[in-house]
């Protein structure tokens, strides 16, 4: 189904159109869906990201997921290694890539498509005052464009960055949030160049982050969540880990017997049972992945680096989340921490107050004033 968007100029009356992209291409096989990967407006503009996934018809192939003891994921291609020591491989589209698909609407006019720019994954785009924003998931590096046409880069960061995160500033500018070992920095970007810079309080290495920050902006300010609990070590299940090899992220899923393992720049993707004869966990804890196909590259996760990696390398090792405020996008303060497991954690800024949710798995939502009363 090609999806459905609804706009509006006044939130008064809405227009409800379809995107002109055509339907998945029928594969014998797979099955095909649109997805939206974000939306953002800016001004009368509306700017949709778009891409194509495909996922395999068991069925078809007379299969049970059991069957699968690998599988394989890239762009020409789905590749699925059966316990019994054969494979099937299923060709993916041509139109289909690691790149999405930008639609914009100008004036709730019609939506038509246009270029995204170089690396994006569509997303985290935002929409400020001057236009938008997105950013590149496995280098970093920001893109801006007042007409989601012409983009060109905002800054550089100063490493190939995956963590760096994207919301709209105090003042309708896009902030840019980009954790470093030497220090958390904050940059307010607008369509001309950056308008503001400042760092966050903390001493937090971004490897102990798995989980990406939660950004909000409301009336006061800013405010963003950083927590670094795992929800795959949650003490209730058997402990899982993930591993950033810098090649590979790996990461086995508690009470669970699937290892995946993603490739740093995302064009490939591998799930494995861990009982196949494609893994193998010697006496010491090492994990050895063979990868499917001729070149049999192995991916090894040692038991140091699934150690290291459960570790906090923060002078607030306690503190498992930590809520941090600024009312100009420059100038940050710690607002709340938790010496608890936090999992999936929210913030949202009102007038006085910031709103924080998901603190924990069976907490209720609670407000922190922000002139420090109860």
């Amino acid at each position: 189904m090609t999806p459905y968007v609804a706009t509006s100029l006044d939130l008064d009356d809405w227009r409800v159109q379809q995107l002109g992209v055509e339907s998945p291409q029928a594969i014998d096989g797979l099955q095909s869906r649109h997805e939206v990967l974000g939306i953002a407006a800016a001004g009368p503009r509306v700017l949709v990201s778009l891409q194509t996934t495909w996922s395999i018809d068991h069925q078809a192939f007379g299969i049970l997921p059991n069957d699968v003891c690998v599988e394989t994921t890239t762009v020409e291609a789905l590749v699925f290694s059966l316990c019994d020591g054969s494979s099937l491989e299923v060709p993916r589209p041509a139109v289909n890539n690691v790149r999405p698909r930008y639609f914009v609407s100008n004036s709730g006019g019609p939506f038509s498509e246009v270029e995204p720019p170089t690396g994006v994954r569509g997303h985290s785009i935002v929409g400020f005052d001057d236009g938008f924003a997105d950013v590149d998931s496995t280098t970093g590096q920001v893109w801006v464009s007042v007409d989601a046409q012409t983009w060109r880069k905002a800054g550089s960061p100063e490493d190939e960055n995956r963590f760096v995160v994207l919301a709209v500033g105090p003042l309708e500018d896009a902030l840019v949030i980009e954790p470093k070992t030497s220090g958390w920095t904050t940059a307010l970007v607008d369509i001309d160049g950056t308008t503001g810079q400042g760092e966050l309080p903390i001493t937090l290495d971004p490897a102990t982050v798995w989980t990406a920050p939660e950004v909000a902006t409301g009336p006061a300010g800013s405010a963003i969540f950083i927590t670094t609990a795992r929800p795959w070590e949650r003490v209730d299940v058997t402990p899982g880990w993930a591993v950033d090899t810098g090649r590979w992220i790996v990461s086995r899923l508690p009470d669970s017997g699937l290892i995946n393992a993603r490739s740093a720049d995302g064009a490939a993707s591998h799930r494995f049972i861990e009982s196949a004869d494609h893994v193998t966990i010697d006496d010491a804890g090492t994990v050895l992945l063979r990868l499917p196909g001729e070149s049999g590259e192995i991916i090894e996760v040692t038991v140091q680096q699934i150690t290291d990696s459960r570790q906090t390398t923060s002078s607030q090792r306690d503190a498992k989340a930590q809520v941090f405020f600024s009312p100009d996008g420059e100038t940050w303060r710690l607002l709340w921490q938790s010496a608890e497991d936090s999992w999936f954690g929210s913030v949202a800024v009102g007038d006085d107050e910031v709103l924080i949710s998901g603190a924990s798995l069976s907490s209720r939502s609670f407000a922190v004033a922000l002139d420090g009363s109860p």
